[in-house]
């Protein structure tokens, strides 16, 4: 079985066009609407220990302070506790996160990368299926990477 995503979307085409893009890459993907609806998707998978390998989140709804909500939601993953995990032993606050956006001003690229430097900012309209694909691949194989030093520190 592929990877299992976590789409964060209020967008329908936006979604769909993820989705597809995913499983046609052999990516397994769940939608969820908003930021609430991701938290209790990461809760869900939590304690149901369900596998999630990533989480993409579409940056489009900005709140009444100017910061995007779905920013928030970056946020939120990565304060999440130390011992907080998803499938197997996955932690958390490590799972690697993509971020779509219109907005690719400096801002928005800097609120996301102040959270986490690693986080790729991906334009969201006339997204390219193999561009999607390419970061996923690229933050999945980072991740493990990760995962494979820790063990060896530890061991």
């Amino acid at each position: 079985m592929g990877p299992q995503a976590l789409v964060v979307s209020g967008d329908v085409v936006i979604a769909d066009h993820i989705q597809s893009s995913l499983t046609y890459g052999g990516v397994r993907s769940t939608v969820v609407r908003d930021p609430n609806e991701a938290l209790t998707a990461l809760d869900a998978a939590s304690t149901k220990r369900l596998e999630l390998d990533l989480v993409i989140i579409d940056v489009d709804i900005v709140g009444v302070n100017g910061v995007a909500s779905d920013i928030k939601l970056v946020d939120e993953i990565r304060a999440a506790p130390r011992d907080t995990t998803v499938g197997s032993a996955r932690r958390l606050r490590h799972l690697p996160i993509i971020v779509l956006t219109d907005n690719l001003t400096t801002q928005v690229k800097d609120e996301v990368w102040t959270i986490d430097r690693y986080i790729p900012v991906l334009p969201r309209t006339n997204l390219e299926r193999f561009d999607l694909l390419a970061a996923v691949q690229n933050r999945l194989a980072a991740y493990r990477h990760e995962l494979l030093q820790s063990v060896q520190r530890v061991g």
